[in-house]
């Protein structure tokens, strides 16, 4: 869900007023693991 909101463009002041609980360290963290994730991704062309 955090992903989806950065994705649509909603600020992290406007994501940090929504989620208290959040902080700035956390919405990062959340960046850094996507990135993380999407680098060990192995994408192969199919022959259509």
């Amino acid at each position: 869900m955090l992903l989806e909101q950065v994705a649509e463009g909603e600020t992290w002041d406007s994501i940090l007023s929504g989620y208290p609980e959040l902080t700035r360290e956390d919405i990062h963290a959340t960046l850094l693991y996507a990135r993380a994730s999407l680098e060990h991704i192995e994408i192969k062309a199919v022959n259509a």
